[in-house]
Parts: structure tokens; C-alpha cells; sequence
């Protein structure tokens, strides 16, 4: 009998354990996090045989259960490991870095160091949220490691405090994630065997499909193996229609089947399906635009200096394209539209599209500001669909990690500062919509 202790970090009530309400409205307080991962590995260890676990902190979160009681019951119990499960935060109070941290006790067992790597490595696996720590497999002196008579290992699972990990962690497949990585590494070291199958037949007839697939995916949860007899047809699908409003890992987005790039010379709050868009001066647009086959700004932001930007277009065939390129005469004839800005992905390449410090004919100018933490927006193509997308509090660098990140084949980066606006269909995607706007980008 393989005996697993669990242990969810803190307790409900624990003073500033919590995401910051800058990042997360909701301030989700860690020992909840905590314990959504902790609950997923309960249950899916139950599909294996000769398991017993113990839950040394208080299941409800209501009632704080000392360090010291919890090594305790793990130690009368007889544990053979113990794992604790923590959300990490950094003394700053938002920050850019993040990641997974697995720590083990430095004098500990062998059997503790080599969990706490496999750990790491799986959560890594699982995740893909590796960060930036420059020591993500540690030690430490945490009274739950020293004191635990089993081998032992304390997880922190990215940053609460972390403008790139918290938007990550709040979602259900990260700790979905988390659960597997941990299932995945004791299950394989511990020997674990699944419960021998049973074989069960399930008629099922009046249901709509999709109860009796939940039904289905219940049972070989269980462990058994099961056919299905007298499906009922699917119903039709509900038809999703565009421009809709989502959140794309945690950031407010519109898509659409196509955009109109305009100027609205006013707020957006009188345009619906609306993000800001690329850099004007003087009430006009100053980066390239094309609307409707017509130049309303037909020269690149940086034209004087000879720099080119980055423009993503539609053809009038509906044919969609990215070239870094001066001026609108460098660019295919059937434009539908044009919109400029800097290159993402594989054009993410700031100085060479002057955002830097530029000199010409003893004048001097420094364009670098557009680099900055700051919120941003995006236009970006995926899967035939435009994504017009709020970046909050991102440099430059962080706003490409993130068009990688969500998958986007094609990306510009608009204006940013004081200026970034969406106005979408939910209240979470309503931000800065009085600002007036002299370059606004439409999803239809």
C-alpha cells in the first residue's frame, strides 16, 4: 500500500495570500489555487490501485491546520511521501518574471531530490510554463520538508504576482496541468498500477448526445471499459457567429471574419467591436493604412529616417499577407485594406522598423518609448479569423511571447500608452473607450 500525504498550502484566511486586483479582479487567494491542483491529483490517483491518501491541511480551507499538525498526522500515518502545494509570489508587488520553483530540504533524502526534479521537469512538460527562475529546482529550510519523516518535496506553481504566469495559472487547464505532471511523476517512481478494468455495457437511449458522452467519459474514469449501445444522434451544434468577444489566456480579444481599419476621430465607445490602432500624430494616421483600396496613410511611421514597418493586408480575393515594407507602393495592387505597426513573430525585429534612436540630417529622435511596459494592442490572423487583442501591461517583447504564446500566424503591434482602447461586447472588454482615437481598427 502506497501511502501519498497532500498538503494545500495555507488556509483560506491567511492575510495577502492572494493574485494582486490589478491582474485577477477576483484576488483568487492562493490556498484556493492551492487546492483545486491538490483536489486534481486526489482524484486522478483514484484510477490506481493500492493507494491511500491523507489530506493534512483543512479540505474546506475555513480552518487554519498548523505546519506543525500537518507533519505530524503525515508522520503518525506513516506517509511514504509528502507533497505540499503552493503558488509562488515575488516580493515585488507585479513583476515580469515567473515560473515553476520545486524545493526539497537540503539534507534531505536521496528519494526527495529525485522528486523534486522529476516534479519540475513534468510540471515544465505539462504546463510549458518554464519562466525565468535562475534556480527552479532548490532547497530550503520550510519546516514541512525538514520535519516530514518521508521523502518530501514543497511545489510553487508559477506566480500569482506575475504579469506573464497569473493570467495562466487562473485557468483550469493549468491546474488540469499541474495534477497530471504530479500524477504522472509518483505514479511512475511509486511503481502505481491501475485498477484492474471491468467491462461494462451502457444503453443509453432520451439522452442528447453530449450527457451520454459525459456518462461515457464518467465510467472510464472509473476504470472501466465501456461500449456504448443506442446513441442518440448529436444535436445540431449551436452556429457561432463574428465579431465575438473572448478572453485569449486572460487578455480581452475580438474576432472577426474581417476588420475595417478606419479613423474614428473620437472615442470608441461609439464604435462597437473596436480596439485602438496604429500610431497617428497631428489627428491623422501616421503609420500605413489602406481602406477600402484607398492610401489614407500611405507611408510607413519611420519613412523619413528610411525605415520600413511591418503591414498586415487583405487582398481584395480575400488573400491574406505580411510584408516590412516602406511605403504602400511596395505592396500588392488588389489591397482591401493595410494596416502598419511592429512586426510580431517572425518579423518582431524593433530597430530594424527605427523603434530606437534615429538620427538624420542633424536631426535626432528616439522611438524606443513604443517598447516599454505599457498596455498595447494587436492585430493578429489565425485559423482564417482576426484577432484584435488588449495587451495589458507588456513590453514589447512580452507582447510577441504572448502572439506566439495563443498561436497567431500573422501579427502587427498597434499604439499603446494612454491611447490602447477595446470596446467589446463584455463589460471585461470595455477599456479606455473615452479616449479619443484618430486610428481605430473595426472586426466585422
Amino acid at each position: 500500500m502506497f501511502k501519498l500525504a497532500l498538503d494545500a498550502g495555507h488556509w483560506m484566511g491567511e492575510a495577502g495570500r492572494r493574485c494582486p486586483k490589478e491582474l485577477d479582479p477576483n484576488e483568487t487567494r492562493e490556498w484556493w489555487l492551492n487546492s483545486r491542483v491538490i483536489s486534481k491529483v486526489q482524484d486522478k490517483l483514484s484510477v490506481y490501485a493500492g493507494v491511500e491518501i491523507l489530506r493534512v491541511d483543512d479540505p474546506t480551507g475555513k480552518t487554519e491546520v498548523p505546519l506543525k499538525e500537518r507533519v505530524q498526522l503525515a508522520n503518525e500515518w506513516g506517509a511514504d511521501f509528502y507533497l505540499s502545494g503552493h503558488h509562488n509570489a515575488a516580493k515585488e508587488y507585479i513583476f515580469n518574471g515567473g515560473g515553476h520553483v520545486a524545493f526539497c530540504y537540503g539534507k534531505g533524502s536521496k528519494v526527495s531530490f529525485e522528486m523534486r526534479d522529476k516534479l519540475y521537469d513534468a510540471l515544465i512538460k505539462h504546463t510549458g510554463l518554464k519562466g525565468n527562475r535562475a534556480n527552479p529546482k532548490a532547497t530550503a529550510d520550510y519546516y514541512v520538508l525538514i520535519h516530514t519523516k518521508a521523502p518530501a518535496v514543497l511545489l510553487e506553481m508559477g506566480f500569482m504576482n506575475s504579469r506573464l504566469d497569473c493570467p495562466i495559472v487562473l485557468t483550469e487547464e493549468f491546474a488540469d496541468g499541474c495534477a497530471d505532471a504530479i500524477v504522472e511523476v509518483i505514479a511512475e517512481h511509486y511503481g502505481l498500477v491501475r485498477k484492474q478494468e471491468d467491462t461494462c455495457t451502457l444503453t443509453v437511449s432520451g439522452v442528447p448526445q453530449d450527457e451520454a458522452d459525459k456518462l461515457v467519459k464518467e465510467m472510464q474514469g472509473r476504470g472501466y471499459v465501456v461500449s456504448v449501445e443506442g446513441r442518440v444522434e448529436a444535436p445540431a451544434e449551436p452556429e457561432v457567429t463574428y465579431p465575438r468577444t473572448v478572453k485569449l489566456e486572460g487578455m480581452p480579444a475580438i474576432l472577426a471574419k474581417n476588420i475595417v481599419p478606419f479613423n474614428p476621430n473620437g472615442p470608441l465607445s461609439g464604435w462597437n467591436n473596436t480596439i485602438s490602432g496604429g500610431f497617428s500624430a497631428s489627428g491623422q494616421p501616421c503609420s500605413i493604412l489602406v481602406q477600402d483600396g484607398k492610401a489614407k496613410c500611405k507611408y510607413a511611421c519611420h519613412y523619413w529616417y528610411d525605415r520600413p514597418e511591418s503591414v498586415l493586408y487583405r487582398l481584395t480575393d480575400g488573400t491574406v499577407g505580411m510584408a516590412r515594407v516602406k511605403s504602400t507602393d511596395e505592396l500588392p495592387k488588389s489591397l482591401r485594406w493595410a494596416v502598419g505597426g511592429l512586426g510580431l513573430l517572425d518579423n518582431y525585429d524593433p530597430t530594424a522598423e527605427g523603434f530606437c534612436k534615429l538620427t538624420k540630417d542633424d536631426r535626432t529622435e528616439n522611438f524606443s518609448d513604443v517598447l516599454r511596459d505599457t498596455d498595447h494592442t494587436v492585430l493578429g490572423y489565425k485559423d482564417g479569423l482576426f484577432h484584435l487583442i488588449y495587451c495589458k501591461s507588456m513590453t514589447a517583447a512580452q507582447v510577441n511571447a504572448y502572439a506566439k504564446k495563443v498561436g497567431l500566424e500573422l501579427a502587427v503591434m498597434l499604439d499603446g500608452g494612454h491611447v490602447a482602447a477595446i470596446n467589446g461586447s463584455e463589460s471585461w472588454a470595455k477599456i479606455n473607450t473615452k479616449q479619443k482615437q484618430y486610428y481605430a481598427i473595426q472586426g466585422e
